[in-house]
């Protein structure tokens, strides 16, 4: 039979935060054992670092120049998202035989549910970003993290893992292969979370990011008015920011330890064994980074890495790592399409990661370099395209700055060298490289001569 598929997909999660990634204060034994027992994607990434249309991504397998979705529809300028006529992965697995559930955080269309994409089952209670009893924000903006009152049991989180739970049991020992998404809301702020996890991490013991002091000097604008606008300048680490990434990493094992709820009931059902898991989220975090605040208008590794683990007993060989690059939302819904009907829909822009998890290899250029787009959200519209490979990364801004950086030698991004004359033929290799990608994949702000003479041709932007 098909192998059973729980995929564990949370919100806002960093590539970096977390024990399996090295650091060195974040407890999460959970998706450690997911790293120790399976398969680290060291280099996955996301399309593009916003939620709800990463998540119409994942669902129809195209990038959201493609799917219409391309900022938050309920958020922004762009009320625009994927349509039903589309094909959604969930359908083919329902041809194939799956039953399905998706449990928790929706954020895809406004006009649609789970059940309308192929889902069988929509498995929810209300969220708490705005739980009842909360004091007020002591800091606009962003908001400081506040304990959520009550049992852990209560919160929402654990609520939605309980509903997974109770359908995973009702489908063991059945004849046909089961599917269960489960989608948190955490760690997206505000950190609303409850005890033992809002005090789990000291404030005091959480050291800056190394670019935390980044002056952003020689960069795109638009990054010095994300600050303008969260209202972070002066903000210090020492009693704001330390308590922010604190809370960040209290609402991080939390999740973990949900994470641990279920890989405990596959082994109480007897079919751990029979079970494909993948955890993933659908972007990452800045929490303070480059002192930023959530995302928005950057295309930093904080924002565009993100945690992407598998563990399939008996196909997956325990503790391995792959060093090449995966886009996840859009390689995962070729994946599931490819484990349940044998093939990957022609239309679908990602790649099937089954031959990884099998343990070959995969020359395909897309392991060699990660793409990345954004176009906006409630700040208004602000389009940006990503080319990374192992060395270097290069963000285009058609209204700003270009971004070159060197990864070897500069990791965490400090030092823009687009406009360093030392580094021109650098830039035009990778603004060459950029504009080959992002038109492969059809995208229309390639399609104008006065684009191509920017990348290609050395024109003034």
């Amino acid at each position: 039979m098909k192998p059973n598929i729980l995929f564990i997909f949370s919100d806002q999660h960093r590539h970096d935060c977390a024990g399996y990634a090295g650091h060195p204060l974040v407890k999460t034994p959970n998706l450690d054992r997911l790293a120790r027992e399976g398969l680290v994607f060291t280099h996955a990434g996301c399309n593009t670092p916003v939620s709800a249309p990463a998540r119409q991504s994942l669902l129809t397998g195209l990038w959201p120049v493609e799917h219409g979705g391309i900022a938050l529809f309920n958020l922004s300028e762009s009320r625009a998202h994927a349509p039903l006529s589309l094909e959604f992965f969930p359908r083919l697995l329902k041809r194939a035989g799956y039953v399905s559930a998706h449990a928790g955080k929706w954020h895809v269309a406004p006009g649609y549910k789970p059940q309308d994409v192929g889902f069988d089952e929509f498995l929810n209670v209300p969220p708490e970003k705005n739980h009842a009893g909360l004091p007020p924000r002591d800091s606009l903006p962003p908001c400081l993290p506040h304990p959520v009152a009550g049992a852990p049991e209560e919160h929402q989180s654990a609520r939605v893992t309980a509903l997974t739970r109770e359908f995973i049991r009702a489908q063991a020992g059945r004849d046909r292969p089961f599917f269960a998404m489960l989608n948190f809301e955490e760690p997206h702020p505000p950190y609303h979370t409850p005890e033992p996890y809002a005090s789990m991490y000291d404030p005091a013991a959480i050291e800056p990011w190394p670019n935390f002091a980044d002056d952003l000097a020689g960069k795109p604008r638009q990054q010095r008015q994300m600050r303008r606008t969260w209202e972070l300048d002066g903000k210090p680490w020492r009693g704001y920011w330390d308590r922010q990434a604190a809370g960040y990493f209290g609402s991080v094992s939390m999740i973990d330890r949900r994470v641990g709820t279920l890989l405990d009931a596959l082994e109480e059902d007897g079919i751990a064994g029979e079970t494909l898991v993948v955890y993933s989220t659908d972007h990452g975090d800045m929490t303070g980074a480059h002192g930023l605040f959530d995302k928005h208008c950057n295309l930093y590794d904080e924002i565009v890495r993100v945690p992407l683990l598998a563990r399939w007993p008996g196909t997956i060989a325990p503790g391995r790592r792959y060093d090449g690059f995966a886009s996840n939302v859009l390689d995962l819904a070729a994946t599931f399409a490819d484990l349940a009907t044998g093939a990957v829909p022609a239309k679908f822009q990602g790649r099937s990661l089954l031959p990884i998890l099998k343990g070959q290899d995969d020359d395909s250029p897309c392991r060699r370099r990660l793409l990345a787009t954004y176009h906006g959200g409630q700040f208004g519209m602000y389009s940006q395209r990503m080319y990374r490979d192992k060395d270097w990364k290069l963000v285009w801004n058609p209204t700003d700055l270009d971004e070159l950086y060197d990864l070897r030698a500069d990791p965490h991004e400090g030092r823009n060298l687009a406009e360093d004359p030392a580094h021109a033929t650098k830039l035009a290799e990778m603004r060459a490289k950029l504009y080959a990608a992002f038109l492969e994949l059809r995208d229309p702000l390639m399609k104008t001569h006065w684009v191509r003479r920017m990348l290609m041709e050395g024109g003034s932007i």
